[in-house]
């Protein structure tokens, strides 16, 4: 049996950028952090936030005066952001920019006296949030049927707009009835739907063409994962939505030759990892990427949570930064112990005053000036479980400039590819540990989900193998 990974899949711009804000509020305010509904459509994605300290609620009357609040990537009403910024709250907003550009249409279409139609699924998120931004009744069309029964006060003033995460298909068709009964509809001047949508729905039709069966990796209240499913579907082949691999069913794969997978929007790479690990005690002969497009669209974090911002709150607490030439490392310290190391893709604005540098300061920069070697042999983080202690003593045993993959390191101690993963966390050296010697099969990301996680993990790797030919 042979698997074949679309490309491209997981994580886009607004998913790396929302999960980005909600660990950078933990760092720079502390736990806990507030986030109304889930930062992201994803159940894994959602249980590790709330493992490093966020706490998820359904309305704002559930956070505490003085904390900080996140609005999810979806998109909130205006209603709710005038609630919210009545309080005494920090407020950062996680709506994706793609979200928010649907959202000035409305606005601009409504101030201009335009009936507004929007295209998408009534009751999700993204959609209550973008008609929650003029006061006049939107109505709501998920399929051509529905155009025939809506309440058309002037065809002449009339729009539409469109949920981001809708199947690129699905919203032709309505967009054709649409105009076919309203000729002079007023259209959107770029399409609604997300690159990222696009993208995999582009790529998932791909795969369907060459696999006998097609596995996406999404949570159950995903849109854009059950679109996925749904275009697969549509292209002839049959097709599950998964949340991890304990779903899988082995008589799923009868008679099957090759293995599709995919992941939507909002599902980490980790997922898909698990998931290869599973079919290879089913029986995979081979894995390959198909061809695909490259996606480099990034978004910024919002004023409060820059880089400036950060330093300035850890600088506010036990820190050491340290400049690096990826840009800087950040160490803390607990009653004088090392307890977490920080990495950033920034140059910091300071670095650790000579006078104050300790053994762990001096020990990272003799390593990044290529003694390898230098973190050899530190002694493990007090605060971790036994569980963890075991993990990092196997990663530990990796010499400097090889690698060994999560599904390799899980069948050492016995466990999965996720628990092994949950045991290092994101960061590439943390406390001391080489965990960017630890990666995903066929790629460097694994875990570390995020493009500067994947940037920081190949700087490492490079490294040590870069002065490992000149020992």
């Amino acid at each position: 049996m042979e698997i074949i990974l679309a490309q491209p899949r997981g994580f886009c711009a607004g998913v790396d950028r929302a999960i980005a804000i909600v660990e950078r509020a933990l760092q720079v305010h502390g736990a806990p952090i507030y986030v109304r509904h889930e930062i992201v459509h994803n159940k894994y994605v959602v249980s590790k936030l709330k493992e490093k300290g966020s706490v998820f609620v359904h309305e704002i009357d559930e956070v505490p005066d003085g904390s900080v609040l996140v609005f999810s990537a979806h998109g909130v009403p205006k209603s709710i952001q005038k609630r919210a910024q009545e309080r005494d709250l920090i407020i950062y907003d996680a709506t994706c920019p793609l979200v928010r550009k649907v959202h000035a249409e409305v606005t601009k279409m409504d101030k201009e006296g335009y009936q507004i139609i929007m295209i998408g699924h009534a009751g999700h998120p993204e959609v209550e949030g973008t008609i929650g931004q003029v006061d006049s009744e939107v109505q709501i069309v998920e399929r051509p049927s529905d155009v025939a029964r809506l309440s058309v006060a002037n065809p002449n003033k009339l729009a539409y707009v469109s949920q981001t995460t809708i199947s690129l298909d699905d919203a032709k068709a309505v967009i054709k009835s649409l105009k076919e009964l309203y000729p002079k509809i007023l259209e959107p001047k770029k399409d609604d739907i997300c690159y990222a949508t696009q993208n995999r729905q582009d790529a998932v039709k791909k795969l369907a063409s060459e696999v006998d069966i097609v596995l996406v990796v999404g949570s159950k209240n995903s849109s854009n994962s059950n679109r996925l499913r749904e275009v697969a579907e549509g292209a002839g082949t049959k097709a599950y939505l998964l949340n991890g691999a304990d779903e899988i069913e082995k008589t799923w794969f009868r008679n099957i030759k090759k293995v599709g997978i995919t992941a939507g929007a909002s599902a980490p790479e980790v997922l898909v990892e698990e998931i290869i690990e599973a079919l290879k005690r089913i029986g995979v002969g081979s894995i390959k990427t198909m061809e695909g497009v490259e996606e480099n669209v990034e978004f910024p974090l919002p004023k409060g949570l820059w880089k400036k911002d950060l330093e300035k709150a850890l600088q506010q607490r036990n820190l050491h930064v340290i400049k690096a030439p990826f840009g800087a490392i950040f160490l803390h310290y607990d009653d004088g112990q090392l307890s977490k190391v920080d990495f950033s893709c920034e140059e910091p604005a300071e670095v650790v005053n000579e006078r104050y540098k300790t053994k762990e300061d001096k020990a990272l920069e003799q390593y990044l000036a290529g003694d390898i070697h230098a973190l050899d042999g530190w002694p493990l983080s007090p605060n971790g479980t036994d569980f963890r202690k075991q993990v990092w003593e196997v990663v530990r045993a990796i010499p400097p400039g090889h690698t060994r993959t999560y599904g390799d390191v899980a069948k050492e101690i016995g466990s999965s590819p996720r628990a092994v993963g949950q045991a290092l966390g994101n960061n590439p050296i943390p406390i001391f540990v080489p965990c960017h010697r630890v990666v995903g099969k066929g790629s460097l990301c694994g875990f570390a989900h995020t493009k500067e996680g994947i940037k920081l993990k190949k700087f490492f790797i490079d490294h040590e193998r870069k002065h490992l030919k000149d020992e």
